[in-house]
């Protein structure tokens, strides 16, 4: 914990709990349009590789870019606000999604989804790490990292059903949604939540003695980086390459899935949230458990080893994607493959907020989020670039989505186990002067 206000377990944990919805709202509007891939495509007219450019870059682009001057402002003003600002931002054009019309107006809908949910994961990592010790803090970032699963499952689950609903005129009749296609019902009902929880963000205290403090001078971010600081950047990597395998599963599979068994919106987003839920709410919090006890053992090692599991386990699952003709085995396969690719999620941002100077936090933990999306966000658009463009169509995604998730996966594991020395002996930053020690 940094110097400043203090106060009680009881509010630090509120702190996380209204982070952790704030994750699941973010989440919910980001995902939900994997599950309206199809009848986007059919209104809109819109190509794999079209779907590949929204899903993929006009969210993760400007989402990662955005990153590191919303970090720097993370530094120095008030978190909470800040957040709040941003669900303005990203419930607006979550709405504003549902009202497209064209391949365009979709794409700069989603651009502005990402710049809005851009402050979220910096802020909250930094304001959260202000509260705990490291001794608990990763399983504080662990619940707020569940909010993505969460939020991803509330996408399919809830998306699934008002979709459903939107189908039967009757519903909606005499209301703003009367006449809208489902898929655009889906999106402005998504947005909601976010325009009302920003109210109660926008009240939660500032740790810092002084909501506003000059910033560090990012010459001594990147001198930092290039010293005590240098394994930061090949775990960015690798959890950058790792990325590449969950959003392109996350993008994908329903359509793979409504391609090779014929199912609906609606039940795609029940079977698919089911899968998303109960692998990856248990692979994210064991991360966190099994990281917080190591901690208090001594043992450093969990930094590097939990992302490497998570790494080498996802490659048979990518390899084997296309091949199952069964839809449970399916199911339970992308089931497995949310627990072992979550396994690192609150290990590496525990690492990374340990391993920072506390002013630094908000500009590393962007930095972080600049390398795992603009590398991460490319995977959809680079699986619909190889299946329509190298593979000969829509019907090669399954195996377009192996090849490519395969690759980055093992990309990682090889980064993950090449910076295993560097990582084990990182200094930390002190948790309440400016001098480094030992961890």
């Amino acid at each position: 914990m940094t110097e400043g206000r203090k106060f009680s377990l009881a509010y630090a944990w509120y702190v996380v709990v209204v982070m952790l919805l704030a994750n699941i709202i973010s989440l919910t509007d980001r995902m939900v349009i994997s599950l309206l891939v199809v009848p986007i495509q059919g209104d809109l007219h819109l190509s794999d590789t079209d779907m590949g450019w929204v899903l993929g870059i006009a969210f993760g682009l400007f989402y990662s870019l955005m990153g590191l001057p919303l970090g720097r402002m993370v530094d120095r003003l008030h978190r909470a606000r800040l957040i709040a600002g941003g669900m303005f931002v990203w419930s607006l054009m979550t709405i504003a999604s549902g009202m497209s019309d064209s391949f365009w107006e979709l794409f700069f809908a989603r651009m502005g989804v990402g710049i809005g949910e851009a402050v979220l994961a910096p802020a909250a990592w930094s304001l959260v790490s202000d509260m705990f010790p490291p001794t608990t803090r990763a399983k504080a970032l662990s619940v707020i990292q569940l909010g993505g699963i969460i939020g991803a499952s509330m996408g399919y689950f809830l998306g699934g059903f008002v979709f459903s609903l939107a189908q039967s005129p009757e519903v909606f009749a005499g209301t703003f949604f009367e006449g809208l296609a489902p898929w655009r019902t889906v999106f402005v009902l998504a947005a909601m939540p976010g325009l009302i929880l920003m109210f109660l963000v926008f009240t939660i205290r500032e740790p810092r003695a002084s909501a506003k403090v000059t910033p560090i001078p990012l010459s001594e971010v990147v001198a930092y980086l290039k010293g005590s600081g240098r394994p930061l950047l090949p775990m960015f990597l690798g959890l950058a390459g790792l990325m590449v395998t969950v959003f392109s599963v996350n993008a994908w599979t329903p359509a793979l899935i409504t391609r090779k068994f014929g199912l609906a919106s609606d039940e795609i987003g029940f079977y698919f949230g089911l899968a998303a839920f109960f692998g990856g709410v248990p692979g994210t919090l064991a991360g966190g458990w099994i990281t917080d006890r190591a901690m208090r053992a001594g043992w450093h090692g969990v930094y590097w080893t939990i992302p490497l599991i998570g790494a080498v386990g996802v490659i048979p699952v990518l390899l084997m994607i296309d091949r199952i003709e069964q839809l449970n085995f399916l199911i339970a396969l992308v089931g497995f493959f949310y627990f072992v690719s979550l396994l690192p999620n609150g290990v590496i941002i525990a690492y990374t907020q340990r391993a920072s100077p506390p002013r630094m936090r908000g500009t590393i933990g962007a930095l972080n989020i600049l390398c795992g999306n603009l590398i991460g966000y490319s995977g959809p658009a680079a699986v619909a670039f190889v299946s329509d463009g190298l593979l000969g169509g829509k019907e090669h995604i399954g195996e377009a989505l192996g090849l490519v998730g395969a690759t980055f996966a093992l990309t990682a594991a090889l980064l993950f186990a090449l910076n295993r020395g560097r990582i084990s002996g990182l200094s930390r930053y002190s948790e309440s002067g400016p001098e480094f020690q030992s961890i």
